[in-house]
């Protein structure tokens, strides 16, 4: 995957495609499902990036990882939610700030 990555800045995708402009048929979904076919994950005849709907949709992606031809192969999924990471990054800053305020009056090590 890494040699594919390095061979193609593009990652396979095409801007000469019909909906390429749009980001809807070559975007960040593509080139990912492009370099897990280059890898070997994704087999012939499998998909991930919206072989039912004909877009290119990160839901098409993730309904992979959960129940399609990923599935399988997937060990371990994280989940990003900007809103609920940013509060916990805050809460984490705020502990951080307490322990060097604590540091600094020599109650902690």
């Amino acid at each position: 995957m890494i040699s594919f990555m390095k061979s193609d800045a593009n990652a396979g995708n095409k801007s000469g495609t019909l909906g390429a402009d749009f980001m809807l048929t070559q975007n960040c979904t593509m080139a990912v499902c492009n370099v897990l076919s280059a890898g070997g994950v994704l087999k012939p005849g499998e998909t991930a990036d919206g072989a039912s709907t004909g877009l290119s949709m990160p839901s098409e992606l993730e309904g992979s990882l959960r129940s399609g031809d990923l599935s399988d192969e997937a060990t371990l999924t994280i989940e990003f939610d900007p809103e609920t990471d940013a509060k916990a990054q805050s809460s984490l800053d705020s502990l951080s700030r307490a322990s060097m305020w604590f540091r600094s009056l020599g109650y902690v090590n």
